[in-house]
């Protein structure tokens, strides 16, 4: 079996770097942009008559922002051309990828500690988003809510699984490995660098200031999932289970999108991410590292 370039003797690790990290996220969301520009021209130009194409640029009237199979399809594709590119650059590489995407399953009692932790910090993230939303001047906060709603409208449970796969599944698998997965090996030498510096790129992947702001909370919700269980597959349930939660609870009731959490639901919050917390080393996984460069020879 071919060894990887960290584990032959002499070659410097292939994972990248907290500054290739960087780089790696805004290749990312470049790569985002250009695989959705390119989805909806390609699918314009294959499906749509003149009269809707022409109706593309109006948000009032496109297909791909009310239109509920447009709208998943809008955000899968350009989430799994991210996720192809992440898996071929890290075979290409050479990465060891039991340390860039470790996978094994930890407890039943981890995986509820993660649940309480991203649940409990979540009415946390929605405050920060709603103050932020106030001083910036946001209105995504009303446009993400209202688009997953156009999703969901007149939605059968075949429809309801399509958008759970479209807007909880693949997000989760993509975007933790990118920022659990990569870009925490890359800050792997330092706990806090781990948790604080993939939360914050997480945020700032959103662009717009105020869904950043709340973003990167459940970012470190995310990050605690990983580091606590030592396993990228807690993150990656976590996050699933926070999507699909927001979208079942919005299939129920619509009205729950536009909920403001209130100080007490903040604190108690806390609280039970506090409790999770606690769970989430209970059943951690022995989490592999890097083999240690060879030292060079003394006649080198």
């Amino acid at each position: 079996m071919e060894q990887s370039n960290s584990e032959r003797p002499g070659l410097p690790s292939t994972i990248p770097s907290p500054l290739q990290s960087v780089g790696l996220v805004a290749g990312a969301v470049l790569l985002l942009v250009s695989a959705q520009i390119l989805f909806q021209g390609l699918g314009a130009k294959l499906f749509f008559t003149a009269e809707q194409q022409a109706q593309i640029t109006d948000p009032d009237t496109s297909l791909f922002l009310h239109h509920p199979l447009w709208i998943v399809m809008g955000t899968a594709i350009p989430e799994l051309v991210l996720g192809s590119a992440l898996v071929t650059l890290a075979l290409r590489r050479h990465m060891p990828l039991e340390v860039v995407f470790p996978l094994r399953v930890p407890g039943v009692v981890t995986l509820i500690g993660a649940l309480l932790v991203v649940l409990g910090l979540t009415p946390l993230a929605d405050a920060v988003y709603t103050v932020a939303a106030r001083l910036f001047g946001s209105d995504v906060g009303v446009e993400a809510p209202a688009m997953l709603k156009r999703s969901l409208a007149g939605a059968g449970l075949a429809q309801l699984v399509g958008v759970l796969f479209g807007f909880a599944i693949v997000p989760a698998l993509v975007e933790e490995s990118l920022f659990r997965g990569l870009v925490t090996a890359a800050h792997r030498r330092s706990f806090w660098a781990a948790l604080f510096a993939p939360a914050v790129l997480f945020g700032l992947m959103h662009l717009e200031p105020a869904q950043a702001a709340g973003t990167m909370i459940l970012g470190v919700a995310f990050g605690l999932a990983r580091l606590f269980s030592g396993s990228l597959a807690t993150a990656i349930f976590a996050h699933a289970a926070y999507n699909g939660v927001v979208i079942v609870a919005t299939y129920l009731d619509p009205a729950s999108a536009d909920s403001t959490p209130t100080t007490a639901t903040v604190v108690g919050g806390v609280l039970v991410a506090v409790v999770g917390v606690l769970l989430l080393p209970m059943g951690r996984v022995a989490e592999p590292r890097p083999p240690a460069p060879a030292e060079r020879s003394s006649d080198e």
